[in-house]
């Protein structure tokens, strides 16, 4: 297998909070592979301490963004049945999509959404 320096990345998964090592970089071709704090794969923000803070932080985000056509069917005066279906049919699938269920469990995404919309 040939690896593609400019693709590749590398990120050291190090849930200590004291780093004591030092490694190396990693050469491929005589190009060093960068290093990331953190890295977006796959819709998930990946952290170097394993951390949940930063992909919740960004599908909170992610989800207000979207939740913003729900403000603008209110202030119009649209009845709370019709802005339901708008919200069943593209925010509540995207929400679900994007987000885990474990680690979220005790966050309830969905009402914490709602709450501030």
């Amino acid at each position: 297998m040939k690896l593609n320096p400019r693709k590749c990345k590398e990120i050291v998964i190090d849930p200590l909070e004291y780093n004591t090592t030092v490694l190396r970089p990693i050469i491929i071709e005589n190009t060093i592979i960068e290093k990331f704090k953190q890295y977006k794969l796959f819709g998930v923000i990946l952290t170097d301490d394993l951390k949940w803070k930063e992909h919740i932080a960004y599908i909170y985000g992610k989800a207000c963004k979207r939740l913003y056509s729900l403000r603008v069917l209110r202030k119009a005066g649209v009845e709370v049945k019709n802005m339901s279906k708008v919200y069943l049919a593209i925010h509540k699938t995207s929400i679900r999509i994007c987000c885990t269920r474990e680690p979220l469990k005790s966050l309830n995404p969905e009402k914490r959404v709602m709450k501030n919309s």
